[in-house]
Parts: C-alpha cells; structure tokens; sequence
C-alpha cells in the first residue's frame, strides 16, 4: 500500500501591514503551488502501515474579499473515492484513505462555500499520477484550478460563482449582478459578522481580525496613500511613504485601519488640518459634486495626539474632548441644506504609537449616521496631515486624489475638501441574500 505524506499550503495571510503580521511571509513563500512539502512539491511517500494521509488549506484566492472563511467546504475525492476529510482549526482539513502501491491516481480537489442552508461550489483542482511508487511527487498549480462560469456557474448568468462573490451579487439570482448599485467600485469592503469586527483600541487584533479586512482595490494594488498633495519644504519622495489602509463593515459600522508612519508629534494649531492628522471624506450618494451639497459630502479630521490633553494620544472612545472637527465645507454644507452635520459622538477611533514613529489610526463610522449606503457605490478617500516641526502643517498624502503636478504649486492639489468629485468609488459588499 502507498502512504501520502504530503502537507498541501497555501499562503493565505495577506500581509497589508508591514510588520504586522509576521508569520504571512513564512506562508507565502508557497502561495505559488497548492502542494508544498519540500521544494514547494507534494511528497507520496510509502508508509509502513499502508495509510495515506493528506492535509489541505484553501488556495490565497479563497482566503480574501468577501468569502466567509469560516463557511468554507472542503471536498477530496482519490480515485472517485470520497476521502473524510476533517477541519482542524480555521484553516487546515486532514484525512486518511489507502492506495495500493503501483496503481494510478486521480486526485480532485473541490472547495465550496456554505451561503445560508446553500452550498456555492467555488473551485476544483485535478491531480493525475501513472503510477504510485515511493517518493512520488507532484504539484497542482494555482492556474491548475477551474472556477470558471462553464462549471462553476449556480444561477446561469455567465458569470463563475466567485466573481460574483468577490462582486457582491448574488450567485443565485441571474438578475443580481451589479443591477442598480451604481458605477463600478475601485474597492469593494467585505461584510462580517458583528462577532468579528476589531476592537477599536488602537492595536492591530493579533487574533485575525483585521485579516478579514479588504487593503487592495480591484486591480490588486495596495491600498496606499502615498501620492503627495502638499510638500511646503520640497524635500518628499512621491509614492516612497508605504502609508496604508483597509477595511471592513458589519452592515452597520464601517471599520477602517490606517497604517503611518510620523515623527515627532504634534497638535499646536487651532485647525486639526494643519497638526498631525487623518482625514477620512465620503460621498454617500456619489453625486459627485463640486461643492459639498450637505447632504451627505463629508470631512472628518482625526487628530493624531489631542491638544486638550497636554500631548496624550486621542481617543475618542474615552474623551469628550478629542477635537475631531468636521472640514470647514462639510460644516457650510450642511448649514446652507439645513440637515444636522454628521454626529461626532457616533464616532469610535483609538490612535496608538505601538513602536516607536509606526502610528495606527482604527476608526468606526456608523453608517445611518453617515448615510453610507449599503451594496451602492460612494465616494470615499483617505489622507493624511504630517506637521514635522510645529506650526502649521508640512507634507499631506493622499490615496485616490493623484499627486500634485508641476501646474499644482503650493497647496493646489489639496482640493478634495472643496471638491468631492475627487473621491474615488468604493462599495460595501452586502451579506448574500441567503433566501427564504
């Protein structure tokens, strides 16, 4: 008989915050193959006593967007065989079976993800193999899995099942796909459980957390605000910060990491603008407009240390007085429409100096409060003030506004707090319609 001693891995940690989490780079060395016991190649390996034992984890295109992890389905078949396979913790399945020694191989693994009392089949990678010998090796590629719509297709729209999850249209309604949500979204943020969301204290969840979170956009770039707005001493390198961010929701709050890195600080200016500080825009409807309409156009300024606490770092969640300002046109806006402004006392941030200048900033926006919608298009944007010696305020970088131009002296290019046409689309994914 011929025993399979082959651990299958994946990297399916996505390190978006450098030195964060470091144990996603020990995994990604292998994100390139399924099968990855020595060389990156999976190992039959003949066993003494005949069983064959296989361990598997998802490949990295199941672990991000808005697949729920904790819903996936593991399927394994050896020769037509069911193998058993059982979960181990949140990312690992192992099973046993037996093979007899010089016979052929067909290995087909299936991953599904559990929606309601519904099953989704997502993907499936085949294996073949002449002949089991000892120390017979083979490898599945990522390319080697099939997800496509010909297959993998439950409502028969033409469009595979995994990208209309990563879409947030429902895979089993053909008339779901984008319909009404609004124009195309660079980011899509994922839905999870209120279980699940980050405790706002300004640490990095060690516990995965934040893993859940969404940090790149639709063309699988970072989400990094690295494109410089303002320079008054003219000595930043453009797109050189490595400043990052994501996010996620819970279909009631909008949850946002922001990742920087500042030294020394400070918060000695009436205008939080003009201090070190975060500054978080959106559009609720989109509309685009050159002015902020006062409807749902809004500027938050978070402060990175709170003045009225002698140079303490702010927190929201304990301080009444953590000088959170609305933008001066957000404020008009809403004063011209004659709506409330949006209520800062819905709002929940923690900042924190964790290691040395490597500052995060965690936020909670409500969404009825801000009018954020659900499964529609919005415009949103993050930057970030840096006031390096005192005084007003020094460099500012942006993520969706580009980098200023040789046209754009000065402060020019800081214009997305008059114009909120300078957002870019985003869109919070829903939870699937799971039906009645």
């Amino acid at each position: 008989m011929q025993a399979i001693k082959c651990l299958f891995t994946y990297g399916f940690c996505r390190s978006w915050m450098p030195g964060l989490v470091k144990t996603c780079s020990l995994l990604l060395v292998a994100s390139a193959l399924l099968s990855a016991c020595s060389n990156n190649d999976g190992t039959l390996h003949t066993g003494a006593d005949g069983q064959s034992s296989l361990s598997l984890q998802p490949p990295s295109f199941l672990t991000t967007r808005a697949i729920v992890s904790e819903n996936l389905r593991l399927e394994v078949t050896i020769n037509g065989f069911n193998v058993n396979m059982t979960r181990n913790g949140a990312s690992s399945w192992t099973g046993t079976t037996t093979i007899a020694q010089g016979s052929s191989v067909e290995l087909v693994v299936q991953w599904a993800e559990t929606i309601g009392a519904r099953t989704l089949p997502l993907a499936q990678a085949r294996s073949s193999l002449a002949t089991i010998n000892a120390n017979t090796t083979f490898t599945v590629l990522e390319s080697g899995y099939d997800t496509s719509a010909v297959n993998f297709d439950a409502d028969g729209d033409s469009i595979s099942n995994i990208e209309e999850r990563r879409a947030g249209s429902d895979p089993f309604d053909a008339s779901s796909p984008d319909a009404g949500m609004g124009d195309p979204p660079l980011v899509r943020v994922p839905a999870v459980a209120s279980t699940l969301v980050p405790v706002i204290d300004g640490m990095f969840d060690m516990d995965g957390r934040w893993s859940r979170a969404e940090a790149q956009d639709a063309n699988q770039n970072l989400l990094l605000i690295d494109n410089l707005l303002v320079d008054s001493a003219n000595n930043q390198i453009d797109g050189a910060t490595g400043y990052q961010w994501a996010a996620l929701h819970d279909e009631v709050r909008l949850y946002i990491y922001v990742f920087a890195k500042i030294g020394p600080s400070f918060a000695d200016s009436a205008e939080a603008f003009n201090n070190d500080s975060l500054e978080i825009f959106w559009d609720g409807n989109f509309s685009r407009g050159n002015a902020y309409d006062g409807v749902d156009d809004v500027q938050l300024i978070i402060p990175l240390v709170n003045p009225n606490r002698n140079g303490g770092f702010a927190n929201n969640s304990v301080d009444a007085d953590s000088a959170v300002q609305l933008g001066v046109n957000s404020e008009s806006g809403f004063a011209l429409s004659g709506n409330a402004p949006f209520d800062l006392s819905t709002l929940e941030f923690a900042t924190c100096t964790c290691t040395g200048t490597q500052i995060y900033w965690e936020v909670s926006i409500d969404l009825a409060a801000a009018k954020i919608p659900l499964g529609q298009t919005f415009g949103f944007e993050i930057q970030i003030n840096e006031d390096l010696d005192g005084g007003n305020r020094d460099v500012k970088w942006a993520w969706a506004r580009p980098s200023k131009t040789e046209d754009e002296p000065g402060t020019q290019a800081d214009d997305t707090f008059r114009f909120p046409s300078r957002m870019a689309p985003i869109r919070l994914t829903p939870f699937p319609d799971t039906g009645s």
